[in-house]
């Protein structure tokens, strides 16, 4: 008569299991990772984009209502045609006024 052994539940994962799931995730990381950085580039260069054509814009609508003035960037500041923080922007992006 054969015996039969119980087969019992094993607990945790083998080495080569282990090893293998480490192998994937590292490729998935390594072929998300460059997409990443690329779409986050893309996203900063839109950005600055709409940057510049609000300066723009806000450079001629300023022009248009002071005809005989060229504006400065406080002097846009300071009479609301941008926000501190548009201003912050243009500093850190070296955005300058078109030279109209």
């Amino acid at each position: 008569m054969a015996k039969h052994r119980k087969l019992g539940y094993r607990h945790g994962f083998t080495l080569i299991e282990m090893i293998t799931s480490i192998f994937i995730m590292s490729l998935l990381v390594l072929l998300i990772l460059p997409n990443i950085q690329h779409i986050r580039d893309f996203a900063q260069a839109k950005q600055r984009d709409a940057m510049v054509k609000t300066v723009r814009t806000q450079f001629d609508l300023y022009r248009g209502e002071h005809p005989n003035e060229m504006p400065t960037i406080q002097d846009m500041e300071h009479k609301g045609y941008l926000t501190a923080e548009q201003v912050k922007q243009m500093d850190r992006e070296k955005i300058e006024l078109p030279k109209h």
